[in-house]
């Protein structure tokens, strides 16, 4: 059977936000690792601080730093000195140009406003790449800060894939610890889809039939009433597939924007990533009261959510 797989992980650490995605082809033999780092601008010591519930691989193939904060720059300094980094985003010229010293990026892209200061690929200011049959969209609305989008390049039933299935599981750092080291890539997807209790799975598309429900909104530190409406136009179709939202802001009221649950009624649960330290009840009453479907998620260093799922090939 021919396979992509995936499994996201949704956490924080010491006052920064970590995204850890994972995907793996059967079909084309391909695997692509991906990281997205959101700082809560809180004034605390990171420099020594661990990572709980992200374990660094070899080797991460993109990482976005979604804003300059002290928080984002000691997480992005740990995982330089543990792995290699192929392609490193980042929102302003002076974070890249101070980067540690060592093991540095094969490459450095700054988004810094409407600007890419690298090769072709921009598009409306923003970046569109497409690694291991999966789309990421980034781009800097607000000084100093990125959002990104990913999901699956053909989102349409029928059209490359036949099926998908998709579980998301709550996390605690013991469990993930004692399971990261002995599974690795879609036997960990399968894993969980098959012997564990879980929020969704099989088949996961909008009612109407159109496309699957597999993206991520990552929108970091922006003012989402500001820039909501351009974030949507410029993602166009592709927010209909979104079911994982970081609230801008990491969930604070002050950067909230209602709009942000009106971006398609799907009558599927989507998930709304918040920071424990940051995240406001009024925020979270609004997502929950708002809709069955709409489900606020608050995380940290002791507890994340995670998804694993798999699309299966119509050929």
């Amino acid at each position: 059977m021919k396979t992509k797989y995936f499994r996201f992980l949704y956490h924080g650490d010491k006052g920064c936000f970590i995204h850890a995605g994972e995907l793996e082809d059967t079909a084309t033999q391909e695997r692509f690792i991906f990281v997205y780092l959101s700082g809560t601008k809180q004034a605390e010591d990171h420099k020594n601080a661990e990572n709980a519930l992200f374990l660094y691989p070899e080797t991460v193939d993109l990482v976005v730093a979604g804003d300059d904060s002290q928080t984002v720059k000691a997480a992005l300094d740990r995982l330089m000195k543990r792995a290699k980094i192929k392609m490193l985003i980042v929102p302003c010229k002076e974070m890249a140009e101070r980067l540690s010293p060592g093991n540095q990026p094969e490459q450095v892209v700054c988004l810094s406003g409407d600007k890419v200061s690298d090769q072709s690929g921009a598009e409306s200011g923003g970046l569109w790449l497409e690694r291991a049959g999966w789309k990421f969209f980034i781009k800097s609305y607000q000084e100093g800060s990125l959002v990104m989008a990913h999901g699956p390049k053909d989102a349409q039933p029928g059209k490359v894939y036949e099926d998908c299935v998709m579980c998301v599981h709550g996390l605690d750092r013991k469990q993930w610890e004692e399971e990261a080291a002995q599974t690795d890539g879609y036997a960990w997807a399968v894993g969980r889809t098959l012997y564990e209790d879980y929020d969704v799975c099989r088949y996961q598309k909008r009612k109407d039939g159109d496309c699957y429900l597999a993206g991520s909104l990552l929108l970091g530190n922006i003012k989402a009433e500001k820039y909501f409406t351009e974030i949507n136009r410029d993602l166009g179709d592709f927010m209909r597939e979104i079911r994982f939202f970081l609230l801008p802001g990491l969930g604070r009221e002050k950067d909230w924007t209602d709009d942000l649950l009106e971006t398609e009624n799907v009558n599927n649960k989507r998930y709304f990533i918040g920071m424990e330290q940051v995240m406001d009840q009024k925020v979270a009453a609004r997502i929950a009261l708002g809709n069955f479907y709409q489900i606020p998620v608050s995380v940290g260093e002791e507890q994340g959510i995670r998804c694993a799922g798999f699309f299966k090939y119509a050929k």
